[in-house]
């Protein structure tokens, strides 16, 4: 059986194409027969359609033309371009980066066939590398019994009772008070309040505010200024000098539980004993290292790819990257910013290279536990994940962090990695910068 030779763009004498680089440049030829072919069809469906007063529907071809003709023929121009385009693109299988843009165009179709140039650029492949060429200097977490003990220690704290104690206040202490603040001599609205709770250093008052309760005691009254910043949210006071008066009605400080059963049960954990308790511990600190640690080495794999990977950048994409980033960092110098905007662009290139070749599937359970990891503690895993799924932009986000995480992570294991181990906090001051 003989196949049958599918028809090529190359094929028609009215298309040239030229690929340079990022820049494609196609040469059109529409011949004057062609554009009449479409005029006529587009005419007919319009005439069609169109009724005027004093003829019948479809009739008054004259007039129709008269009026339409020329919009009629500029529209069915614009198709036959259109097509001829997306065919090269689709033929060519071109990514592409910017809205092809006629740059020379000459004949109206109608006495000279029309003569156009149309540009506009791509992103190109990627060429394969040899995964193993590439060395990677990752690393591996080390947990140390100073680490377990901190951790306990921190879990005590999130667990502790407040305790009302006869001492001064330090950071950290909660205060029990009642306020009253005026400005110019008059009170002013939510200046002032009863049975307040205040926890010093948790940043819920302004610092001068709480500063002024630092190294008070029970039973004290203190009068201090406070002076609202420029940019406050409460526009009727911003920017003014308020004069506070405060009557500290209890100092407290938090009391550390006691390890034991009922106390490891209430902090999530099934040990019995206290080296089981510590052994759990160090568990989940581990787990929690391990994931850190595939955080940095994803990181370092990117770093080493696009020093392997060669990506040639389309210039508009640069372009309209960095006037938006000159929006964003006004004082930045441009040298900088470009040399930022083009390291983003190369590292979305290369992941978006790999995710392609990988070819890494998410299942429904991948997704759900990766949000789950991003809850904050105070809120129910269950309904983080349901406050996702009800945002459509924050829910394909999530999506493709998450695709982007395990297309790298599956690469690790195709390169040169080198494991140094290092500690929690380590790799938490790197995942920070």
């Amino acid at each position: 059986m003989v196949q049958k030779k599918t028809k090529s763009i190359l094929d028609s004498s009215s298309v040239k194409i030229n690929e340079k680089g990022n820049d494609v440049t196609i040469s059109l030829t529409l011949s004057v027969a062609d554009v009449e072919k479409e005029y006529k069809k587009a005419f007919k469906k319009v005439a069609s359609q169109t009724k005027i007063s004093g003829f019948r529907k479809g009739k008054g071809s004259k007039l129709i033309e008269s009026r339409n003709g020329p919009q009629i023929r500029a529209e069915a121009v614009e198709k036959l371009i259109d097509q001829e385009i997306k065919s090269v693109i689709k033929e060519f299988k071109h990514d592409v980066a910017s809205t092809p843009t006629a740059t020379d165009s000459k004949g109206d179709g109608v006495s000279s066939d029309i003569v156009m140039t149309v540009g506009y650029e791509v992103f190109l492949s990627l060429p394969d590398v040899d995964l193993k060429k590439i060395k990677v200097s990752g690393v591996e977490g080390k947990i140390s019994e100073s680490d377990v003990s901190e951790e306990i220690a921190r879990i005590q704290k999130h667990h502790a009772d407040w305790k009302v104690v006869d001492a001064q206040s330090q950071q950290g202490s909660r205060l029990k008070i009642d306020f009253m603040g005026k400005i110019d001599g008059e009170l002013f609205e939510g200046g002032s309040a009863a049975d307040q709770f205040i926890e010093l250093g948790a940043k819920q008052y302004l610092p001068e505010f709480e500063q002024a309760l630092e190294g008070v005691e029970k039973g004290k009254t203190v009068k201090f200024d406070v002076n609202f910043p420029e940019d406050y949210q409460g526009k009727e006071v911003a920017g003014k000098k308020a004069v506070f008066e405060v009557n500290v009605h209890e100092v407290q400080e938090k009391e550390a539980k006691a390890l034991n059963k009922e106390f490891y049960k209430q902090a999530g954990y099934e040990a019995g004993t206290k080296p089981q308790f510590e052994n759990e511990v160090k568990s989940r600190l581990e787990a929690d290292t391990n994931y850190l640690a595939e955080a940095v080495n994803r990181r370092r794999l990117v770093e080493a790819l696009q020093k392997s990977v060669k990506v040639s950048l389309p210039a508009s994409v640069v372009q309209k990257e960095l006037e938006h980033a000159k929006t964003s960092s006004p004082d930045e110098k441009e040298k900088v910013l470009k040399a930022q905007v083009e390291s983003n662009l190369s590292k979305v290139l290369v992941i978006k290279h790999f995710m392609q070749k990988m070819n890494v599937q998410l299942s429904q359970e991948d997704l759900v536990k990766h949000i789950e990891l991003m809850a904050p503690p105070q809120v129910a895993k269950e309904m983080f994940v349901q406050w996702y799924a009800q945002d459509k932009e924050r829910l394909q986000q999530a999506q493709s962090t998450l695709l982007e995480q395990k297309t790298l992570s599956a690469l690790l294991p195709d390169v040169t990695l080198t494991k140094k181990s290092v500690t929690i906090a380590e790799i938490e001051k790197e995942l920070k910068e």
